[in-house]
């Protein structure tokens, strides 16, 4: 917003624009800002830290960069990972989420093989496992 009004101050051609372009000016600062906005609130939710409070300049930055970070990563990793390219024209909380129930599923089967490796009919019962957590074709 700053940059767009002192570009109008320094500007003679913006100055000298007609009054009917001039009436979208206030539209193009909101959008400026909306996008700024949007951006803030993404990655706000991304961590889902809407409640989550600090107290000190130092343990701000950090969470910002900690935020920053992460989201940056979400929207670069379907570019990155052939597998994940349906998420490139997806929110990064729709790829986190996709993320993070695949990393249950394998807790949840790791936890399982590790009890199921002490049972009597183990490799029946791994077998019956993967064909639930991953499918029939790719547990064959």
């Amino acid at each position: 917003t700053l940059h767009m009004s002192i570009a109008w101050q320094e500007s003679k051609a913006l100055r000298d624009t007609s009054s009917r372009l001039m009436t979208f000016y206030p539209l193009k600062l909101y959008k400026l800002r909306w996008g700024i906005e949007t951006n803030y609130y993404e990655q706000k939710m991304f961590w889902e830290l809407g409640s989550y409070k600090v107290r000190t300049k130092t343990a701000i930055e950090h969470l910002l960069n900690l935020t920053n970070a992460g989201h940056a990563l979400m929207k670069i990793l379907p570019y990155e990972d052939g597998k994940l390219s349906a998420y490139r024209d997806k929110s990064p909380q729709e790829l986190r989420h996709a993320l993070s129930q695949q990393i249950h599923k394998e807790v949840f089967f790791a936890t399982l093989v590790s009890k199921a490796q002490s049972s009597i009919n183990s490799g029946t019962l791994l077998k019956a496992l993967q064909v639930l957590a991953w499918g029939d074709e790719q547990a064959a």
